[in-house]
């Protein structure tokens, strides 16, 4: 069953007041980047929830596994059929936070030999590893399974276990291994797997041509050092090169350029400092170690990797793909043909808050990724543009689809705790886009005050429902909650309002906000005042003229 993302991802904002954040992102300072929306694409829905989905491979008739971060494995057809999870998985998982299953590859042989690897952290928070099982695919059940390979040091605590995997077309098998949190500096002990990529054969052992194979206090299956914790990794078929990003400490994410026997430089040479806002080390860099082609400074917390090659997106032919945990989207990266460096092309989805944990490029060029939640989905990008224009008097979103399209505007704020004395001056851009076969449209506003400061600000509107009223959630960069709005529509007036309690300065009032389109559809005009809850009169906060922008 396929159905629309609307309902799992727009619908589920409302649910609760303040987004869930982990220790890292509160950490991280996150979404202060200013880069304008580009979608051009629709969204659905493929499967049912999912509890923090990890990772997705394609099997050759278009069925999907995915791993269950703390459950296990899942067959799901490409009709969005579920199985309930595989049995034949390893039973002595440590399902904690960073760890359980991982990453899930096919054998470049699966059409003939049907195996499977899965990348998971083996143990309990007192001792564990990252290790890899191997076993053969039948049906909805793992036969013959086996652990093929284990890190060779046991870590306390869940952290850093990293578990991404890529096979190379000479059929070895990179893992990489992250540094366990707690035990950075192992990345730069060559005996320790912590830290590393792995290149081993598809027996879990290691590849016989690995760098470092018969080199005095080194572990023969190590390719590269310096790493963090890689999350994202992958091999561009055309040019042939191995990319990988990993997740800085607070700023410092990179994306690096892996070539075998090289040093990454973590912890010796970083961007970021720690968490706690002390300095990890001084150094940017050191000579005999790679430094970064591409770091992020806020941190995005990466997470899944793709190059895209396909004809469904011909905009996106040769660029990078990057799932973001902690600003909430998708990354779309340009590398410039002369210098090699990239540049962030834009941020999608922003709208959704989704984390994104991993980014696979489908055989028919459409986009497929993982909604990391409790209640995480299969998110599908696919390349048919939604036609808004002319929507049908009794089509839902008829009412306020008169919003489609960019804007231009001026607003003044009266800050209601300075009682209208203080006035705030704004100018600001607003973009309004249909979205999910138009059963929700996006209006991204950034406004501007006469300093320079500026602020973001998205509304998602929908129909409520149970009524025949307009649902908007807004949220925006400079506060970590959002708000819900329910407009209901007068079609006598054309205006649209809506009511809700809030509390500023120790006291609770009523909001009201407005909505008044122009007869022609070439201002709009938004109105917010408030009042006391016990009653009083209304006092105006912020007024709000739309102008309709002239085409580009």
């Amino acid at each position: 069953m396929r159905i629309s993302v609307s309902l799992m991802l727009v619908l589920t904002m409302t649910q609760t007041p303040v987004f869930a954040q982990t220790d890292r992102e509160k950490a991280v300072a996150i979404d202060r980047i200013e880069i304008p929306p580009t979608e051009k694409f629709q969204i659905d829905a493929v499967g049912p929830e999912l509890q923090f989905p990890w990772s997705l491979a394609f099997l050759p008739n278009g069925d999907m596994l995915v791993t269950e971060k703390h459950k296990g494995l899942r067959r799901i057809t490409a009709e969005g059929s579920a199985s309930g999870l595989l049995s034949g998985l390893p039973t002595n998982f440590l399902a904690k936070e960073d760890s359980g299953f991982l990453d899930i590859v096919l054998d470049p042989d699966f059409a003939t030999n049907a195996f499977i690897y899965v990348a998971f952290v083996e143990g309990t928070e007192e001792s564990n590893r990252t290790a890899i099982w191997k076993a053969k695919l039948a049906g909805n059940t793992l036969v013959g399974g086996r652990i093929i390979f284990r890190s060779n040091v046991a870590k306390k605590a869940p952290s850093h276990p990293g578990g991404r995997m890529l096979f190379l077309p000479d059929n070895t098998l990179l893992l990489t291994v992250g540094d366990g949190y707690d035990y950075r500096d192992q990345a730069q002990n060559p005996a320790s797997h912590l830290g590393k990529v792995l290149r081993l054969n598809r027996e879990g052992n290691f590849a016989a041509d690995n760098p470092f194979v018969g080199r005095n206090g080194y572990a023969p299956e190590i390719w590269t050092t310096g790493h963090r914790n890689i999350q994202g990794l992958m091999r561009d078929s055309i040019t042939g090169r191995i990319w990988a990003h990993e997740h800085g400490p607070r700023g410092g994410d990179e994306i690096n350029l892996l070539e075998a026997g090289k040093n990454y430089g973590w912890p010796k040479a970083l961007l970021g400092i720690d968490y706690d806002g002390t300095r990890v080390s001084d150094l940017l860099h050191v000579d005999g170690m790679e430094d970064p082609h591409f770091y992020w400074a806020p941190s995005i917390a990466p997470s899944g990797f793709a190059v895209y090659h396909g004809t469904a997106f011909p905009d996106w032919e040769g660029k990078f793909l990057v799932g973001a945990l902690a600003s909430r989207g998708l990354v779309l990266l340009r590398q410039g043909k002369d210098s090699g460096r990239f540049v962030e092309e834009a941020r999608l989805l922003t709208g959704l808050r989704a984390r994104i944990r991993d980014v696979r490029i489908a055989p028919d060029g459409s986009v497929y990724l993982l909604y990391d939640d409790e209640k995480g989905r299969i998110l599908r990008l696919s390349p048919e543009l939604v036609a808004s224009a002319n929507l049908p008097s009794e089509h839902h979103l008829a009412p306020i689809a008169m919003l489609e399209g960019r804007w231009t505007g001026a607003s003044q704020f009266r800050p209601l705790a300075d009682q209208g004395k203080r006035v705030i001056d704004e100018t600001s851009a607003t973009d309004c886009r249909m979205l999910l076969k138009s059963n929700h449209m996006r209006c991204t506003s950034k406004l501007t005050r006469l300093d320079g400061r500026v602020r973001i600000v998205e509304q998602t509107f929908s129909r409520d429902p149970e009524s025949s009223n307009i649902h908007a959630s807004v949220v925006g960069d400079r506060w970590p909650s959002y708000s819900v709005d329910k407009y209901v529509y007068d079609a006598a007036s054309g205006i649209f309002t809506a009511e809700k309690p809030y509390k500023t300065g120790g006291r609770k009032y009523i909001e009201r906000v407005s909505l008044a389109p122009s007869n022609n559809g070439s201002t709009v005009q938004v109105i917010e005042s408030a009042r006391p809850i016990e009653g009083g009169a209304w006092t105006e906060t912020f007024r709000w003229i739309w102008s309709r922008a002239k085409p580009r």
